[in-house]
């Protein structure tokens, strides 16, 4: 068995899809089901460039016929061919595409079944590895704010957000500063992530505004300006809406929910009641 790195061009890649043996049902030594959305997946981020050479690759049995790495060489092909779409962005194909893979050959034909059994690495565990703190919430808010810098909000739920993707996001926003100001949101009924996210997005887009004011009266529930301060009723809606299982709770309507609230503070608006639905387009925090 060898294992070396190989330059996959187009080429090459429709030549080791040859030697692939597609899934089917009841026949043993075929590969596992293909998924579309991995190869696209794998496609985009090849075209993008963002493509990275690690230690899993291409296998190859002794017979020849390829044992593991089809959503890649699949990949490959489609980056070469079509092109790739992720969310809102279509990158067109490139058909000169060269992805460096490690490519192993000589593996034993009865190989496939422990082939990929490791568990993956979590988006947690990569930032623990990189010497961060909190990091079940960091990386949840880092995904949201990824999410909301770079994709419209019907793409938000089936666009996976990779791990290298949370660590740079968080290592470019400073985001794990702004994690303590949501912990004490959580008895209130705020999911922390959205509270991480939403101040950071507030704050970036009007440094100098009242955010401090903001959100002390949310931890509080003091220091109201009567009963349609904006503060009042966001705060109101998350305790009732803790209680009450058939409310809709999740990180980015209470992402929605703290911008919309944030943005009529700001602006010195008064309302008497809060909602958002996904129907509608995402707020956006109002600019200095």
């Amino acid at each position: 068995m060898k294992t070396e790195v190989h330059d996959v061009t187009l080429t090459k890649a429709k030549d080791w899809a040859e030697k692939n043996l597609p899934y089917q049902r009841g026949e043993f030594g075929t590969n596992r089901p293909m998924s579309a959305r991995k190869v696209n997946q794998y496609a985009f981020d090849m075209l993008k460039g963002k493509w990275r050479l690690t230690h899993q690759g291409i296998g190859f049995a002794k017979s020849g016929f390829m044992k593991d790495g089809q959503h890649r060489i699949m990949a490959v092909i489609q980056a070469g061919e079509q092109g790739a779409t992720m969310g809102d962005e279509t990158l067109p194909a490139n058909p000169k595409i060269k992805i460096q893979m490690q490519v192993t050959f000589g593996l034993e034909d009865d190989v496939f079944d422990v082939l990929d059994t490791g568990l993956p690495r979590s988006a947690a565990q990569i930032l623990a590895i990189a010497g961060y703190s909190n990091q079940n919430s960091l990386a949840a808010a880092a995904r949201l704010v990824f999410q909301f810098d770079n994709l419209e909000y019907k793409y938000w739920r089936g666009t996976k957000v990779s791990n290298h993707e949370i660590l740079q996001t968080v290592q470019k926003t400073g985001l794990i500063e702004y994690v303590p100001y949501a912990t004490p949101l959580i008895p209130v009924g705020f999911i922390p992530s959205a509270v991480t996210a939403g101040y950071f997005v507030c704050e970036r887009a009007y440094p100098t505004g009242p955010h401090n004011e903001f959100l002390e009266a949310l931890y509080s529930g003091l220091n109201y300006t009567g009963n349609d301060d904006p503060r009042r009723v966001l705060r109101e809606y998350m305790v009732r809406s803790k209680g009450q299982p058939k409310m809709r709770r999740d990180a980015a309507m209470h992402l929605a929910l703290y911008i919309i609230a944030w943005n009529d503070y700001a602006n010195k608006k008064r309302r008497n009641a809060i909602s958002w639905r996904s129907t509608m387009a995402f707020p956006q925090p109002i600019e200095q």
